[in-house]
C-alpha cells in the first residue's frame, strides 16, 4: 500500500490542523488555569492535587501557543503529546476509560505535526525522498527480488541462479522496466 498521497497533501491539511490544535490547548490551558469547576471535579476525581491542574493547565496554555510557530511546533507537540499520554495513563487507572478516545485521538494528531516539523536530521532517514513513494527510492526495494512481483525469475529464488535477471541471458540483457 503506498502512502504518497498523503505526503503530497500533508502540508495542506497541517496549515489548518495546527492553528486549530493551538487553539483548543490555549482554550483548555486557560480553562484549567481559571479554575473551571468542571477541570477541578475531573482532577479531584482522578486524585490530583489542584497545583498539578494549574500546572497542566499552564503547560498546555504555553505548548499550545507554540504550537503556531513552525519553529517550536515540534517541541510544542512532543510536549502535549507527553501530557496526553499521561492523561490516557491517568483515565485507564481510573477505571473510567470511556473518555479515553479524545486524549488518544488528540495524541496521534501531534504525534503527526511534531514529525512533520520535527528537524531534518531526525526525519531523513525516515521520510520519503521528494517525488518517490517509499518503495521507489534507490537502494529501498520495494520486497521483491530483481525480477519483480509474478515473473518466472522469483519462482523459488530461481532470479538467483546463473542466467537468471540480472545477467546476460541468451544474448539480451535483463531490464526489469521493460515490458516482457
Amino acid at each position: 500500500m503506498r502512502f504518497g498521497w498523503a505526503f503530497s497533501r500533508w502540508p495542506a491539511v497541517e496549515r489548518w490542523l495546527r492553528p486549530c490544535l493551538a487553539l483548543f490547548f490555549v482554550a483548555a490551558g486557560g480553562a484549567k488555569l481559571l479554575g473551571m469547576p468542571e477541570d477541578g471535579e475531573l482532577f479531584r476525581q482522578l486524585g490530583y492535587a489542584p497545583w498539578f491542574m494549574w500546572l497542566t493547565g499552564a503547560v498546555q496554555l504555553l505548548s499550545g501557543l507554540g504550537l503556531l510557530r513552525s519553529a517550536s511546533a515540534a517541541v510544542a507537540a512532543a510536549i502535549l503529546a507527553a501530557s496526553l499520554a499521561g492523561a490516557a495513563g491517568s483515565l485507564l487507572s481510573s477505571g473510567d476509560p470511556w473518555m479515553l478516545p479524545v486524549p488518544l485521538g488528540l495524541l496521534l494528531l501531534l504525534l503527526a505535526v511534531g514529525w512533520h516539523n520535527a528537524p531534518v536530521w531526525l526525519r531523513q532517514h525516515h521520510a520519503p525522498s521528494a517525488g518517490l513513494e517509499g518503495g521507489d527510492r534507490p537502494g529501498m526495494g520495494n520486497g521483491f527480488l530483481p525480477g519483480g512481483p509474478g515473473l518466472a525469475g522469483n519462482a523459488a529464488l530461481g532470479s538467483l541462479a546463473p542466467g537468471g535477471p540480472g545477467q546476460q541471458n541468451q544474448g539480451r540483457s535483463y531490464k526489469p522496466w521493460a515490458d516482457q
